[in-house]
């Protein structure tokens, strides 16, 4: 996978000691090639007089557009308890020699921007092809400054560092970030184990791809590990999220890791996708049978102060950072010079109202869409992974004003269902078509959305239906009463789309005709309604989102102009 990096310091007290960029292989040492430059970092033969000390220095970066492709430490966990790299638009103050703390900032300007980090004596790092960090150049990082922890007091000279390894190119057309979580808290003494605990809600609107993970605890931790949280109405326990309180609950758990290993990235074996909605929780459990008096977070190793740190490394397809802080979510996103150029896409040119399918099939051909042709488009989505872009059409039937009658337009004229596969699946990367099906099921598609799960939702106005569907084209789910339109319970009226909640209920927005939002459960059992009514009659509610973080609903109600926001109960 090719990933461009995107990344920004998430300074939580004394919280990040990591790389906020990794994959691939792990090793002692770093194989280049005949592209590749290096460029040594070593502390200037440093001595110290105390425990707990910092030192920087700051180092120029290339003129021309480099990436970052590996990195190599220098340093050993004997003397050193871990280093940072910085990159700045210019060095502070800071920069060059002894620091108070890790908290003085090391950039004049420019965001203090962590490039890496190193601890208990992790290898070096060898990103995959395509992979790099953008410094020097047209990059905002035009200063590297390493900053070192020594644990001991160093009376020979130190020249701990690391070797950048560069390499000259195109950088690729994906973000990497980062996703930090940190806690504030106390341990009890003689306490064989204790938990803290660090959830928050992922309020975006892309997926999250995660590749790499990273913990961190000082002496006493003894575990740390991630779960996604149950939806609450799925809990099946005493906490509202349903995570099991000890280890975890079987076949949530996303990564785990010891905490006295060496704390470098990690690889996930496989990757996992953090859809916005989802909650995770960080668990740090801690041993402190051998305390007397109560531990608390802080950065003194030698003190016995302790922390609970878990990072994760994402890509997606816009920058951003998100910080998760004793339960609490930050999210931050800037954009930076991008120096991979514009992607020149050809334009598709304009069609006119109603243009005859035929047409239609002749423009897209173009585009690798032949033979299986494609009509007017109800609805175009993502799949779970984003590696595919899903289209819900009308193959040769076009919605005009005769295909409708009745007082309300609520009964399809058509006689016989679309002869064209009306889902077509494409391949973004090769805009090949991967799979197409849907013949002979559907009047007048209309809405498709995509859940948690990957399964397909689509509305079909003509049949005054909703589906559910694998991928694949299996059937899994139906709602409404076959070409009938009514306002029951479990009756539609030309329904436009749906949002799905990752506890697996559902709300329709039933649509040209009844102008409500109806909510089913999981199995499609009628749970409630509303909008059919003043103060909140919709007129035309076309489509509806969920922002289960905020426990939202958002209906576009379309002829009234406006968008609104309701609780998920309907308030």
């Amino acid at each position: 996978m090719s990933i461009k990096l995107f990344l920004r310091c998430v300074c939580c007290g004394y919280v990040l000691l990591l790389s906020v960029f990794f994959n691939g292989a792990q090793g002692n040492s770093f194989i280049g090639n005949s592209t590749t430059d290096r460029i040594e970092i070593r502390m200037p033969g440093s001595t110290t007089d105390k425990l707990d000390e910092y030192f920087a220095i700051s180092v120029k970066l290339p003129v021309d557009d480099a990436f970052v492709v590996g990195i190599e430490p220098l340093a050993s966990s004997a003397t050193v308890h871990h280093m940072l790299l910085y990159g700045c638009q210019t060095p502070s103050s800071n920069a060059n020699g002894r620091t108070s703390v890790l908290m003085d900032p090391m950039c004049a300007t420019g965001h203090d921007s962590i490039l890496y980090g190193w601890a208990k004596d992790a290898p070096a790092l060898k990103f995959p092809e395509g992979v790099g960090i953008a410094i020097g150049g047209r990059s905002e990082i035009q200063f590297a400054v390493l900053q070192v922890h020594y644990r001991v007091i160093v009376k020979e000279p130190d020249s701990s560092g690391l070797v950048l390894h560069l390499s000259r190119g195109a950088a690729t057309p994906y973000y990497a970030g980062l996703w930090s979580f940190a806690s504030w808290f106390s341990v009890p003494p003689r306490s064989p184990r204790h938990l803290i605990h660090n959830q928050c809600c992922y309020q975006g609107t892309l997926p999250l791809h995660s590749f790499a993970f990273r913990v961190h605890t000082h002496a006493l931790g003894t575990q740390v590990w991630m779960e996604r949280a149950l939806p609450s109405s799925s809990s099946s326990g005493s906490r509202e999220d349903g995570v099991k309180e000890e280890t975890g609950e079987p076949g949530r758990v996303l990564m785990s890791r010891d905490p006295q290993l060496p704390q470098g990235f990690v690889s996930l074996k496989s990757e996992v996708v953090i859809q916005p909605g989802e909650k995770l929780r960080v668990t740090c459990a801690f041993d402190s049978s051998s305390m007397t008096q109560e531990v608390k977070t802080g950065h003194r190793t030698e003190f016995g102060d302790e922390m609970c740190n878990l990072y994760l490394m994402f890509y997606a397809e816009a920058p951003m950072t998100l910080e998760c802080n004793n339960n609490k979510l930050n999210k931050i996103g800037r954009e930076t010079e991008d120096l991979r150029g514009v992607l020149e896409t050809p334009p598709l040119p304009a069609l006119p109202a109603n243009t005859a399918a035929s047409s239609v099939r002749r423009h897209v051909s173009t585009h690798q869409l032949a033979p299986v042709g494609m009509g007017q488009v109800g609805g175009l989505a993502l799949s779970r992974n984003e590696d595919q872009l899903i289209v819900f059409h009308r193959g040769a039937r076009v919605w005009s004003a005769d295909s409708f009658s009745g007082a309300k337009e609520e009964h399809v004229t058509h006689t016989e269902t679309i002869k064209e596969d009306t889902i077509i699946i494409i391949d973004r990367a090769s805009r090949a078509i991967v799979a197409h099906w849907g013949s002979g099921l559907f009047f007048m598609p209309h809405g498709l959305s995509v859940d948690h799960q990957g399964n397909l939702w689509l509305t079909d106005c003509g049949l005054h239906q909703v589906f559910k569907y694998t991928p694949t084209g299996e059937l899994l789910l139906t709602v409404g009463e076959r070409l009938v339109p009514g306002t029951g319970q479990l009756q539609f009226c030309k329904p436009t789309s749906v949002a799905a909640a990752t506890d697996g209920s559902f709300y329709v927005a039933d649509g040209y005709c009844n102008s409500r939002v109806t909510h089913f459960s999981a199995q499609g059992a009628f749970q409630s309604t509303w909008g059919s009514a003043s103060p909140k009659a919709f007129n035309v509610p076309h489509s509806i989102r969920i922002d289960e973080c905020q426990n939202w609903i958002l209906v576009a109600d379309r002829e009234n102009e406006r968008v609104e926001v309701f609780r998920m109960d309907g308030e």
